[in-house]
């Protein structure tokens, strides 16, 4: 049968109730999510009403003031610009190459002919009628023609070089008002064209191209008979043909360019600045900024647009609960802490929601400094001991706010910048007035971190003290709120806070009174693997609070018996009159005993696993090397029976307690110790339950295993120490 594909995350650590309220609460998120940022999008729409409709060049009656700063494009403007920078682009023009080697090539050949003609009086060639007379007409005129061919040769090359352009061309640019024009050069040419910018007035054309010939042979060769002049320009106005063509395509692609290129005119109103002001002239600009901010919505987000930020949110969200899911180490609250977080980030949501619309209903638009997300990140740190876990619930806030109007891009990066700080330094809360002490500290750095993303928007010096001044409030409020808050979640959730499990450790209790009173070693005892277990965990930065509770209370069960268990006892043991059968059933019952005392009493969850698991399944060796050794041959002793009841370690806190409790026992048989004989016993001790087992869950590493032996070393031998003798000693 095929294995079952795990979720990311496990939906079977939740609860009917539990998922009900998950589901609910993910509905909650995405309305919240998508809806707000569609409803301010909306509804969000500040005005500028005046008491009567101006015309341009009427004195005002009144003064309009700006409720807000924004900016927009004058599109008239941009628009001239745009129109100035295509009017300075020349239209292009290139060389035909064709045409010009056409030309070219009858220009030569018109030559050959002309001397043929003058040399055998006939012409080889099969050519039109008209040119056939043409040439007959130049052999009779100079030199055998052979002057009229040159001059025509030479006509039609001196054109060739100056382009003749077509009549279309030239009407087309006329007609969108260019004066100019350029012409490319052309490599592919024999000889070198240069790129020249010339008027529309020295274009030939086929139409001007006669008189061009004339005007050329008049300057050039002013000695030239009127018949000669008539018959070069009839041959060379046969030959030329245009040969310059506009390059309409490339003119357009420079247009655009030109056009792109021009930045758009951006007008930028102030909040504050006068509109209109008394007794003034009004002037169509202020007509058109009164307009503009009448009818243009500050916020601008269509629901077509949300939908890709929803997509990512919803990725967003996803991540978080499988990374959330993985990084609380204990199974029962991880959905129990996810409810939390949900719930918290939906109302401060909420609270947020009403905020922006008072704000901005005020004409203020930059929020972010009033929005309610510090208690979110100071929540989910203290809850799960983990300050990662309070930055997640703010990046999700912070996600999620990135789709409202009032939010920008940098939004999110303050929100989260502004959070860190208190997450950073909530976790190191010490007391009531180091907690005073931590909420001004984080009130100034929250007013300078305002202060540095004002600055960096360019936004007013008011707006900025104004914004600032709303970050420490908001700093002091959510220390307000999570001190009230704490409490209730806590109770209700029985979570073993920072601040609870010091309660617990340090408060008067009627069980730890109790195992005073009853189990005098006892309690001797779990102080002193308490100090171990708390150096132990400190060392390797384990949860060092609930490691001291667990080690406090995990020997609660013995106050049931608490004259079986050595540390109690005398001069006489209770165990020489029973069986070892009896004594280890005794032994291992004080485990069952604490716990069941533990949930009477209500303590968290995480410290009963502590209580639970301190022996883990390990083997009473005494009792059982007793019974081994009083056995008859034919009674076998089964080691099982002599082995606890409990479960491993699942956690560095548990193991932590175990091996301290081991160690803070078994060092008290250590004769004249000294670190090198602690070291040892130590590290025989943590051999022996790595060999059996014990430390497999526990996620502790050698470096740990380490780092744990040097911590314990010190209260050993604070617990151990020796006294001089004085002389008034009896012993």
């Amino acid at each position: 049968m095929a294995n079952k594909k795990k979720l990311p995350i496990d939906f079977t650590l939740f609860s009917k109730v539990q998922l009900s309220a998950f589901i609910s609460l993910m509905v909650i998120s995405l309305i919240l999510g998508v809806g707000i940022p569609i409803f301010l999008s909306s509804n969000m729409l500040l005005s500028v009403k005046t008491t009567r409709e101006y015309k341009a060049n009427e004195l005002s009656d009144e003064d309009l003031i700006s409720p807000i700063a924004f900016t927009f494009i004058d599109e008239e403007s941009t628009e001239k610009l745009k129109d100035e920078a295509e009017a300075k682009v020349i239209p292009y023009f290139t060389y035909s190459y064709s045409a010009t080697m056409e030309m070219k090539n009858t220009s030569e050949n018109l030559y050959s002919l002309i001397d043929e003609y003058s040399k055998t009086g006939e012409i080889s060639q099969d050519i039109s009628e008209a040119m056939k007379g043409y040439i007959i007409l130049a052999t009779k005129i100079g030199d055998g023609g052979e002057k009229v061919a040159a001059l025509t040769r030479e006509t039609v090359d001196y054109f060739i070089r100056k382009g003749v352009f077509q009549e279309s061309d030239i009407a087309h640019v006329l007609q969108e008002g260019k004066k100019k024009i350029v012409v490319e050069s052309s490599t592919d040419l024999p000889y070198s064209l240069e790129n020249k910018e010339i008027g529309i007035g020295e274009c030939t054309t086929l139409t001007s191209l006669r008189s061009s010939i004339y005007q050329y042979l008049v300057q050039n060769y002013s000695n030239l008979a009127f018949d000669e002049m008539q018959l070069i320009a009839d041959l060379s106005q046969m030959i030329i043909k245009p040969n310059i063509i506009y390059d309409e395509i490339y003119t357009k692609i420079q247009v655009d360019s030109a056009r792109n290129r021009v930045e758009p005119v951006v007008v930028k109103i102030e909040k504050g600045d006068y509109i209109l002001k008394t007794d003034t002239l009004v002037t169509e600009e202020q007509l058109n900024i009164l307009e503009i901010l009448n009818t243009k919505k500050v916020f601008n987000i269509s629901p077509l647009s949300v939908l890709p930020r929803v997509i990512l949110v919803a990725f967003v969200l996803i991540f978080w609960f499988i990374y959330e899911f993985s990084l609380v180490p204990y199974s029962y609250r991880k959905a129990q802490y996810t409810l939390i977080m949900l719930s918290v980030i939906d109302v401060c949501m909420l609270f947020a929601f009403f905020i922006s619309w008072t704000m901005v209903n005020k004409g203020r638009t930059e929020i972010a400094s009033f929005m309610p997300f510090f208690i979110i990140g100071m929540v989910g740190t203290t809850i799960t001991n983990r300050r990662i876990y309070g930055l997640a619930g703010t990046l999700v806030f912070a996600a999620l706010y990135t789709l409202w109007p009032t939010s920008e891009l940098m939004s999110f990066f303050y929100i989260v910048m502004a959070a860190s700080a208190v997450n950073i330094s909530i976790k190191n809360d010490k007391g009531r007035f180091h907690t005073i002490v931590l909420c001004l500290l984080c009130m100034l750095y929250s007013a300078l971190i305002t202060m540095f993303f004002g600055i960096y928007r360019e936004i007013g010096i008011m707006d900025i003290v104004v914004d600032s001044i709303a970050a420490t409030v908001n700093i002091l409020l959510s220390f307000i709120v999570y001190s009230i808050l704490l409490p209730v979640l806590e109770k209700v959730f029985n979570i073993p806070t920072k601040q609870r499990l010091m309660e617990l450790a340090y408060n008067d209790n009627a069980v730890l009174t109790q195992l005073s009173q009853v189990a005098q070693g006892t309690y001797n005892h779990v102080k002193n693997v308490s100090d171990l277990a708390y150096a132990g965990a400190v060392a390797i930065g384990a949860n060092a609070e609930l490691t001291l509770v667990g080690a406090r209370y995990h020997d609660i069960g013995k106050m049931v018996h608490p004259e079986y268990f050595i540390e109690n006892q005398n001069d006489k043991n209770a165990h020489d009159s029973i069986s070892s059968q009896l004594s280890r059933s005794i032994i291992k019952s004080h485990v069952r005993l604490g716990t069941e005392k533990g949930k009477e009493i209500g303590l968290p969850q995480e410290v009963l696993d502590i209580i639970g698991e301190h022996h883990g399944n390990d083997l009473i060796r005494f009792f059982y090397n007793e019974a081994v050794k009083n056995a008859s041959k034919n009674n076998v002793v089964e080691k099982e029976d002599f082995m606890y009841d409990g479960n491993v370690p699942s956690t560095k806190e548990s193991a932590i307690v175990m091996l301290a409790d081991c160690v803070e026992a078994a060092t008290r048989t250590i004769n004249r110790p000294n670190h090198q004989k602690y070291e040892k016993f130590i590290n025989s001790i943590i051999s022996d339950k790595i060999a059996h087992g014990q430390l497999d869950n526990s996620n502790l590493t050698m470096t740990d295993l380490k780092k744990l032996k040097e911590a314990f070393i010190p209260p050993l031998f604070g617990r151990d120490h020796h006294r001089i003798s004085y002389d008034n000693d009896k012993d």
